[in-house]
């Protein structure tokens, strides 16, 4: 299982469409991996990975367009407030170039 690390944060690296696995609470990161290169693209956290993380996730398509190919998961924080404070934590630290903005404002290219 492939790992990748965000803000101290570990998270387990996923196929785009693996998330409808995940029913469970977490963090996830939208990242795009180009050779040994590794950007996050948007990062954001859900009650339920497997419900709310998919194509019908209004940054989805945004994403892809800046070459999202991975989904990055975390599950160690059940709780929202834990989630949102990690989550915070990692915008600050990495950047992820479409928090910030409102969701989906990329999705034309």
């Amino acid at each position: 299982m492939r790992e990748a690390v965000w803000a101290g944060v570990t998270f387990v690296v996923l196929g785009r469409h693996d998330v409808e696995r995940v029913r469970a609470p977490g963090l996830y990161v939208f990242a795009a991996r180009d050779g040994g290169q590794l950007k996050p693209v948007f990062a954001g956290e859900a009650q339920d990975i497997a419900r709310e993380v998919g194509p019908h996730h209004a940054s989805w398509a945004g994403a892809l367009a800046q070459g999202f190919n991975e989904v990055h998961v975390c599950l160690g924080a059940a709780e929202r407030i834990d989630r949102m404070q990690l989550l915070a934590r990692i915008v600050r630290a990495e950047g992820p170039g479409m928090n910030g903005e409102p969701q989906g404002a990329r999705a034309a290219g």
